[in-house]
């Protein structure tokens, strides 16, 4: 038995045998290039580049409701990738000194890195880990290499690495590893702040790890302690068992509480869904025991694979998602919601000064219809097997749902032709997110199954605020009395018109705005997996009459005053 002593990172309890993971990420070229061969290698580097802006793009897309911090890590990287510095000066190492494109990007980031090595600072510390990331993804884009950690780690092991970077910390959940264990590493560096949130345990900084451990060596992890117990004794061995046994009595406790009805104080029943982005998601116990999928994000399909899938594979996806819920509960499918600016290359599209204002959603959609038909096709065959529905996201007018659902009628005469099973009746929604969907949203009603109100997007368009800007963070905020508004309209819109009206975005799952959503008559909340619990106990802690006349007492508030007010309220 040996004990390591390193930082904790992400919390949680697990025993399990290692696999040890010791990688060559990527080789660059040696030797020297021909004067002929210059303009060729610096076009491969810019293609790199334009190409790793473009993933990072997507990577934003993916991890649309993660931490902010996660977000603005990704965001750095792109400024990097778009300084003009590092165009001009690889581009003279490569002309003036004759090297390959990957060599130069190589010798051009290790100066920089080297430049910081002596200096001991936290926030150089996190850029010299940037510019490994960077130098990592330029090259390996020069080589058209795709690398995530699921290539070199086995599945239900505890996983033991040299060191990591950031873009690969985003790849480990699609490995299902037990525990991460990194042999360097800061507790402040852009690896830890991501890794915080892949919901297994994760430690940093247990030195010599890869030189003592064995491959299938036992190891207790303590997540929360920052501890690994190496070949563990029957001492440390009983003492996990009774850790994992009161573990499992919280457990027990939770799923009570899950199971339950979720109600108001007057019992008034509230509709309690989850967002997902993977179908695995739908394994997890908080995901089992509510009313199910209000937003599963259809991204990580092109995210994984670089490609849009068939109708077929997509099929199999949504299939899988509805067989891993409970016999009859909805989900709610959102469109491929991406756009110029992170497919550009593959399609061509003109680069977008703003991305967010171009064609992105139901316009890239619809700009390419065959894209847009193979997903529909694939929901419509697996609406066969279970409740889903149709999202569409980024709606902006009325002649963009007659459209998508015209080609949604010509997909369904397909399937009939062909004898292929389908719910004829399946419901297509939108998403209200952009002003014109909301602020006309009684005429929008009239053409759609339901609405679900996503406040990220709605809020930063609504108050020309980029939700991804730090600057602007104070500025962005669901509680601008204009955004309010626009939420309250919606709802009042389709309870006029019987069509249910869900609320999907991170508002929903801030105990302070469930108390004022509740208040301006919402009754479906579709909330981040993390967030269940405290959302259903903040539920039921108030009757409607009592949050109808707190919201009505404080409408004219100002913003700063209308969140003091309603922090106070969850207080008592």
């Amino acid at each position: 038995m040996k004990e390591y002593i390193g930082y904790s990172i992400a919390p949680g309890l697990i025993a399990g045998n290692v696999t040890l993971v010791e990688w060559d990420i990527y080789k660059v070229s040696k030797g020297h290039i021909k004067a002929s061969e210059v303009e060729e290698h610096i076009k491969s580097f810019q293609n790199a580049v334009t190409l790793s802006i473009s993933e990072i793009d997507l990577l934003l897309t993916y991890l649309e409701t993660r931490a902010r911090e996660e977000r603005n890590i990704l965001q750095s990287h792109q400024e990097i990738l778009k300084d003009k510095i590092l165009i001009e000066d690889v581009a003279i190492i490569i002309r003036e000194e004759m090297k390959p494109a990957d060599r130069a990007v190589q010798e051009y980031f290790n100066r920089m890195i080297d430049h910081l090595s002596d200096l001991d600072d936290v926030v150089l510390s996190q850029r010299k880990e940037d510019f490994e990331d960077i130098k990592m993804r330029i090259i390996r884009n020069m080589h058209h290499q795709d690398i995530h950690i699921k290539d070199f780690v086995k599945e239900n092991k505890v996983v033991v690495l040299p060191e990591i970077i950031p873009s690969l910390v985003l790849s480990i959940k699609d490995s299902h590893p037990l525990a991460v264990i990194v042999e360097k590493g800061s507790p402040h560096s852009h690896s830890a702040i991501i890794a915080k949130s892949i919901g297994i345990p994760v430690i940093f900084n247990i030195e010599n790890a890869l030189k003592e451990f064995k491959e299938n060596d036992p190891v207790i992890v303590y997540g929360t302690e920052g501890k690994v117990i190496l070949e563990p004794d029957d001492k440390h061995i009983k003492e996990y068992e009774a850790l994992k046994k009161s573990a499992k009595k919280l457990f027990k406790e939770k799923i009570a509480l899950l199971k339950t009805p979720t109600l108001t104080k007057d019992k008034t029943k509230i509709e309690l869904m989850v967002n997902i982005e993977f179908p695995e998601d739908c394994e997890i116990p908080e995901v089992q025991y509510i009313d199910g999928v209000g937003l599963f994000r259809t991204e990580f399909l092109y995210f994984m694979e670089n490609s849009f899938p068939s109708a077929e594979n997509q099929s199999v996806v949504y299939k899988q998602v509805i067989e891993n819920l409970p016999k009859g509960k909805p989900v709610y499918v959102r469109t491929f919601d991406v756009g110029g600016d992170k497919l550009q290359r593959e399609f061509g599209l003109h680069k977008e000064v703003n991305p967010n204002l171009g064609c992105r959603g139901i316009r890239f959609l619809l700009k390419y219809k065959e894209i847009f038909r193979q997903q529909i096709r694939g929901i419509l065959m697996a609406s066969a097997y279970g409740n889903l529905k149709i999202m569409l996201p980024m709606i902006a007018s009325i002649k963009e749902i007659i459209q998508s659902c015209e080609l949604i009628e010509e997909e369904k005469a397909l399937l009939r032709k062909k004898k292929v099973a389908f719910n004829d009746k399946i419901e297509v929604g939108i998403m209200i997110e952009i002003p014109s969907s909301a602020i006309l949203a009684d005429l929008f009603a009239k053409h759609a199954d339901f609405f679900s109100i996503g406040t990220n997007d709605l809020t930063q368009y609504v108050l020309a605020a980029d939700r991804n800007n730090e600057a602007l963070a104070d500025e962005f905020t669901y509680f601008d009395p204009a955004v309010i508004e626009l939420i309250r309209k919606t709802i009042k819109a389709g309870k006029k018109h019987n069509i249910d009206v869900t609320l999907c975005g991170e508002m929903a799952s801030d105990p302070i705005a469930v108390p004022l959503l509740l208040g301006l008559g919402l009754r479906s909340f579709s909330v981040n997996i993390s967030g269940i619990i405290h959302v259903k106990k903040i539920l039921s802690r108030f009757t409607i009459a009592e949050l109808e006349n707190f919201y009505k007492k404080h409408q004219s508030n100002s913003q700063e005053e209308m969140q003091i007010a309603y922090k106070r309220l969850i207080k008592k």
